[in-house]
């Protein structure tokens, strides 16, 4: 064996493991496990799940029904002798036995942003899923690009034979030239497209642009069977934009509670003890379900080192009932609660109408692309019997090779244009899922087994 032979064989073998090693780095991605990581680390999922925490924080703090006090302590230091000084420890809680409107609105803002978190997340499974798709477009596109550049090709060293036999005309040969030149700028374009969807679809996942990955093909589709009635009864369950407004119109119901308690008497039962530096205080409102008590060392007067006189010990009781009878402000509020409230109502049955409407317009949408489907099949079925015909004339000498590649060209845009139309019909069944307003579980649609799209 020459040294020429050594060298190619041990080039190729070099470029054959290099190869082999760069597509066991490709991750191959299923649309599953695009949806999860889509979960776990976009940023808008992360930044609702944060609002969720905050307002879980709020109500707690708003509830204080445990026991967490204020602690606080100061030491001072007499420059003169007419100064206090010495060391005070204070430390207080307040505990509440009833919802309070502020427990109420809390909880309302807890469930508000548990709303926006899962909006966040089914708006991310949403786009995880048409990138992901539009994905799988592309390259269908691309393989039929490549293939009719294939036979651009054959047909532009063709006319170039014909021309050099006086059999075509220069202008055929600058036709197919240009035919083939666009069919190359054509497949630049589908593959440049491919590279930025992929970079859109790492963004969406949160991770970095140019992580490498190749996308699955899906299993064949069976969409579940359900009426127009169903979906539109589920939407007017489940869409946020209702749930939010009668949100809106509990938190107006809490202003009027407030208002009610405004013009109710306030009743205070108050006790405090001392002894030397240290007091205890209590105080309870009956009428609110409130207690707040407090532990206190004070600092000693001035010249002496305690507050209370020789005994060193005092107790007291008291009763406060206060009572507002009248504010200029009531008559108005009580008017503002009325107004938004029969705003709500106009906005409920305004906004009730526009989603049955919507859900009704993205129904039909999603049933014309599912009948399109068959529509699809069929002519698969044609193209892929008229191949095999002239698989057979080629073989038999009656068509030329390009004939075949036309055929075979034909039938893979009929592949292709099944593949697209069930792309579009699934992105339209997502349309229709978000509309009612249901969480989107993209495994419903698939079947079981591993058949392909397509197949």
């Amino acid at each position: 064996m020459n040294k020429r032979v050594r060298w190619g064989l041990m080039i190729g073998f070099v470029l054959i493991l290099g190869f082999s090693a760069q597509l066991q780095a490709q991750e191959r991605l299923s649309l599953d496990e695009a949806l999860s990581i889509a979960l776990e680390n976009n940023p808008s999922v992360k930044k609702a799940e944060a609002q969720v925490e905050i307002a879980r924080s709020v109500l707690r703090l708003v509830e204080n029904n445990t026991f967490s006090p204020d602690i606080a302590v100061s030491q001072s230091i007499a420059l003169t002798k007419e100064f206090a000084s010495g060391f005070s420890f204070t430390m207080k809680d307040s505990y509440s036995f009833g919802d309070s409107v502020e427990e109420e609105k809390a909880r309302l803002n807890v469930e508000s942003s548990e709303r926006a978190l899962r909006e966040a997340r089914e708006v991310v499974k949403q786009s995880v899923i048409s990138v992901y798709l539009n994905i799988l477009k592309g390259e269908r596109s691309i393989e039929l690009a490549e293939k009719n550049l294939e036979l651009l090709r054959k047909r532009y060293e063709k006319v170039q034979v014909q021309f050099a036999e006086g059999n075509a005309a220069a202008f055929a040969v600058r036709e197919a030239e240009k035919n083939l030149q666009d069919a190359e700028g054509v497949l630049s374009n589908l593959r440049e497209n491919i590279a930025v969807l992929k970079k859109k679809l790492n963004g969406i996942l949160g991770r970095e642009l140019e992580t490498d990955f190749a996308v699955a093909p899906l299993p064949e589709v069976n969409f579940p069977e359900a009426s127009l009635e169903s979906f539109k009864s589920v939407a007017l369950q489940n869409r946020n934009e209702l749930r939010d407004i009668l949100s809106e119109k509990e938190s107006v119901e809490l202003d009027q509670k407030s208002l009610r308690e405004e013009k109710q008497p306030s009743v205070k039962l108050l006790g405090e003890y001392s002894a030397e530096e240290w007091s205890v205080s209590v105080a309870v409102e009956p009428l609110k379900k409130n207690l707040e008590w407090e532990v206190k060392r004070s600092l000693a007067q001035a010249g002496s080192p305690v507050l209370v006189g020789e005994s060193g010990e005092s107790f007291g009781a008291g009763l406060v009932v206060s009572w507002v009878l009248a504010s200029g402000m009531w008559k108005e509020k009580e008017k503002q609660n009325e107004l938004k409230l029969a705003q709500i109502e106009a906005d409920y049955q305004a906004q009730a109408d526009s989603i049955a409407t919507e859900v009704e317009e993205k129904y039909y949408r999603f049933k014309k692309t599912e009948g399109d489907l068959q529509i699809r099949r069929t002519t698969i079925a044609v193209e892929r019997e008229k191949y095999a015909l002239r698989e057979k004339q080629y073989q038999m000498g009656a068509i030329d090779e390009e004939t075949l590649l036309a055929g075979a060209i034909a039938m893979m845009q009929a592949e292709s244009d099944y593949e697209s139309n069930v792309y579009d019909a699934i992105l339209s069944w997502v349309d229709l899922r978000r509309s009612t307003g249901e969480e989107i579980v993209i495994g419903e649609i698939f079947q079981t087994e591993s058949k392909e799209v397509g197949e």
